[in-house]
C-alpha cells in the first residue's frame, strides 16, 4: 500500500540535511515498513 502526502517538516529537514551536505534538494520520501493488525496477531502466540 502506498500513501502519498505533504508534511512541511520532512520538507523542511530534507531541505536543511541536504543543504549541510552542499546539495540541492530535488525530492524527499518518507518510506515507513509497518504489518498490519491482523499479522500482528497473528505473530503473537496466545
Amino acid at each position: 500500500m502506498t500513501i502519498e502526502f505533504k508534511n512541511d517538516s520532512i520538507l523542511k529537514i530534507g531541505t536543511k540535511t541536504a543543504q549541510k551536505e552542499g546539495y540541492q534538494l530535488l525530492d524527499c520520501q518518507l518510506t515507513i515498513h509497518a504489518i498490519c493488525p491482523r499479522c500482528q496477531r497473528a505473530l503473537v502466540p496466545a
